[in-house]
């Protein structure tokens, strides 16, 4: 099963990204995202942006490419 965690705020992203020290954060077309590990899950970590149209044209972005 893949599991991607999305976070839309720049404030919680920036929250986000220190915890994960280890993660290699790539950009993609609608912003940062990373492949982690936790407890032994497979997760995708996605920056989708602020606002309705952001996190919607970002959220259909990943269904078609990551098929979460």
């Amino acid at each position: 099963m893949k599991i991607v965690v999305m976070v839309s705020a720049n404030a919680e992203w920036a929250g986000v990204k220190p915890l994960f020290p280890n993660a290699e954060f790539t950009g993609s077309l609608f912003g940062e995202t990373a492949e982690i590990q936790l407890n032994g899950w497979d997760l995708t970590l996605f920056h989708s942006g602020w606002g309705k149209i952001s996190s919607a044209a970002s959220m259909q972005y990943v269904i078609d490419h990551y098929l979460p």
